[in-house]
C-alpha cells in the first residue's frame, strides 16, 4: 500500500512538478529553446526511468511526449556543435550523479544528505557554461537538503539525569514526520 502511494506521489510530481512546462512544448517552441531545455529533458528522463512500472503507467503519455521532445532536440543538436558539446558535458554530470537526480520531496531520506552534498560540491567545480545549464536542477537538489534538515529538526535531546561526575546521560528520540497531500487522480 505504502509503495503504491509513493508511486502515485512520484507520478503526480512528474506530471505537475518542475517538469510541468515541458509537457506544453511543441515543435515550434522547441526550435527556439532547445539549448535551454536539454538539461531539463535529461532530468525528466532520469526521473521517468527511475520510476516503478506502476508509476510509469500513470504517466505513460508523458513518457511518449518526452521521447518525441528528445528526438526533436537531437535533430537540432546535429546542426549545433557548441550545444552538442555542452549537452555531452551535462550528460556526463547527470550520469555520474543520476541517483541524486532521481530524488524528490516524496522519496528523499536523511541518508541521502551526503550524496546530495557531494553532488553540489562537484557542481561547483564545473565549467561556467555547464554550471549555468545545471543551475535550476542544482537549486532543486539544494531544496532537498532543507527537507532533510526538517527531519533533523524533530530530534529531541532531553537530558534525563546527572551522576556525581557531572556527566550527562541523554536519550535521543528521533521522530520523522512527513506531511503528504492526499493523492490526486492522475
Amino acid at each position: 500500500f505504502f509503495k503504491k502511494k509513493l508511486d502515485v506521489l512520484t507520478a503526480e510530481e512528474f506530471r505537475n512538478g518542475e517538469f510541468k512546462l515541458l509537457w506544453e512544448i511543441d515543435e515550434a517552441t522547441l526550435g527556439n529553446t532547445y539549448t535551454e531545455l536539454f538539461t531539463i529533458v535529461d532530468n525528466a528522463k532520469i526521473m521517468y526511468n527511475g520510476m516503478s512500472d506502476f508509476a510509469k503507467s500513470l504517466v505513460s503519455d508523458l513518457g511518449e511526449k518526452l521521447n518525441k521532445i528528445e528526438e526533436l532536440m537531437n535533430k537540432y543538436l546535429q546542426a549545433d556543435k557548441a550545444a552538442a558539446a555542452l549537452r555531452e558535458k551535462t550528460n556526463a554530470f547527470m550520469k555520474k550523479w543520476s541517483r541524486v537526480f532521481t530524488l524528490n520531496k516524496a522519496n528523499v531520506k536523511a541518508e541521502d544528505k551526503s550524496a546530495i552534498e557531494m553532488t553540489i560540491e562537484d557542481y561547483e567545480a564545473l565549467d561556467k557554461d555547464v554550471k549555468e545549464a545545471m543551475a535550476s536542477r542544482i537549486n532543486n537538489i539544494k531544496m532537498l537538503l532543507a527537507v532533510i534538515d526538517s527531519y533533523n529538526d524533530t530530534e529531541d535531546n532531553t537530558p534525563i539525569g546527572n551522576d556525581k561526575k557531572n556527566t550527562e546521560t541523554v536519550i535521543k528520540t528521533v521522530t520523522k514526520t512527513r506531511l503528504t497531500e492526499k493523492p490526486k487522480r492522475i
